[in-house]
């Protein structure tokens, strides 16, 4: 692996009108090169859940995306938490503490030698984990 898509990545990858250039990096990458973070998998269900609040049956469909195509797409580079990441993230909030889920996606870069794949550039590239925006591609 050489790449950890962050949420924004995923997302735009969902979205019918998603931007052609992200959709053409990814493809031009090999799927073994791509992995995500069980930080995504929290940050879009969550979404969904949210959503299934006000509007269960767009939540519905996005829940068989999530179910049926991502979650098998990711099975065997899905990143977790563990120890190693969990030590790169304790550092990262040393000493100013740095949003959670951002430094959860940095630690896990850090520990996996990855880089991260987002539009949310400066908040990670502060971390001083390498970044490529695939929107400036």
């Amino acid at each position: 692996m050489k790449y950890l898509l962050d949420t924004n990545v995923v997302s735009e990858l969902r979205s019918r009108r998603g931007a052609a250039q992200v959709r053409a990096w990814v493809d031009a990458q090999s799927a073994l090169d791509l992995a995500i973070s069980v930080v995504t998998l929290i940050e879009i269900e969550t979404g969904i859940l949210r959503l299934a609040r006000r509007d269960p049956a767009q939540a519905k469909l996005l829940d068989s995306w999530f179910t049926d195509r991502l979650l098998p797409a990711f099975a065997d580079r899905t990143l977790p938490i563990d120890l190693a990441v969990a030590r790169r993230v304790a550092v990262l909030h040393v000493p100013d503490p740095a949003p959670k889920h951002d430094a959860l996606i940095a630690g896990t870069a850090l520990a996996n030698d990855l880089i991260v794949v987002t539009r949310n550039t400066a908040d990670i590239q502060r971390t001083g984990v390498e970044v490529l925006d695939p929107w400036r591609q």
